[in-house]
């Protein structure tokens, strides 16, 4: 076999190649002596060489070409996974690129990068901008930290480009948290019932402007891996400078510690917030659950809801 052919096997090790080391068999040169016969291997006999008697000695050769060989090998993989860092997969914490996944013809999300800022390293980001996504569901879930975080689940056009979240159900269910800020948005239903909160302040708009966003057909759609039992610092979905489409966004059993859920620049068929508490203990007279007049709807529907002291610690 040709050396060309083992140059050509080659191993990927998350992203790093390592070719196979070239087997060449061993140079016996005979000298002419009188005719020996070399030993049989198993039931295989060696051909008989004119003038030269290796009797074991081939088999050991053999032996220790393969064996060195496959020590070469081994080292050579091992050195190349030594200090490689594995990529996070969903829904590690780190930042996924949904539209460039799709635009590689991925059907399912899988690989993140982590962040250049080791200390953002707990957030778990989605860029969505351009992209078409059958569902994104969270569920039972711990967010935030001591520290340093405004908003803890954040919905949002980062760039204020005018870019929009189209989706058909946006649902909220179930989620604490010290404060909720919903902006810059319209929803054809708008819907808040049984909800607790340490101050209401709901001013949506009444407009015809809304649509009744319904997703159709999941073909070609990218599908997100429910993320479900997980704790990270911050939730990110951001839709860029590139309006992007998306089925349902659902968030339930959503605890909330150290900073808020801020709602922006999405377009929905229909917007739940349901047996949810929201509360940063200020007081009644300062709101922590808004929904601004930014926000148009068509529908608006607001029931059971308590206001009293709450604060989400």
């Amino acid at each position: 076999m040709s050396n060309n052919f083992w140059e050509k096997i080659v191993f990927i090790i998350k992203a790093r190649k390592v070719r196979l080391p070239i087997i060449r068999k061993p140079s016996i040169t005979t000298p002419e002596m009188a005719n020996v016969e070399t030993p049989k291997l198993g039931s295989l006999k060696l051909p008989k060489f004119a003038g030269f008697n290796l009797k074991g000695k081939t088999a050991w050769i053999i032996a220790g070409a393969l064996t060195g060989s496959t020590a070469i090998l081994s080292l050579a993989i091992w050195f190349s996974i030594d200090g490689i860092e594995q990529a996070p997969i969903f829904p590690s914490p780190a930042i996924y690129d949904l539209a460039e996944t799709q635009q590689l013809g991925y059907t399912e999300l899988s690989v993140g990068q982590k962040p250049a800022q080791p200390l953002e390293t707990q957030t778990l980001q989605m860029n969505i901008g351009g992209a078409r996504i059958s569902e994104m569901i969270f569920k039972d879930m711990d967010i935030g930290a001591e520290s340093g975080i405004t908003w803890a689940l954040q919905i949002d056009n980062t760039d204020g480009t005018g870019a929009k979240i189209l989706c058909e159900n946006l649902m909220l269910l179930n989620v604490t948290a010290p404060k909720l800020r919903f902006n810059s948005s319209t929803a054809y239903i708008s819907h808040t019932s049984s909800t607790v909160a340490d101050g209401f302040s709901i001013n949506q708009t009444l407009s015809s402007v809304p649509v009744d966003y319904v997703f159709g057909s999941t073909r070609g759609a990218l599908k997100v891996p429910e993320a479900s039992g997980g704790t990270v610092d911050r939730i990110v979905i951001s839709t860029g400078s590139s309006t992007s489409t998306v089925g349902t966004i659902w968030f339930e059993d959503i605890r909330v510690h150290g900073g808020g859920i801020d709602l922006q620049d999405v377009a929905c068929g229909t917007v739940t917030i349901k047996n949810s508490t929201i509360g940063d203990g200020t007081g009644i007279d300062s709101a922590s659950f808004v929904i601004g007049s930014s926000v148009k709807a068509s529908s608006v529907t607001n029931v059971g809801n308590t206001e009293k002291p709450v604060s989400v610690k």
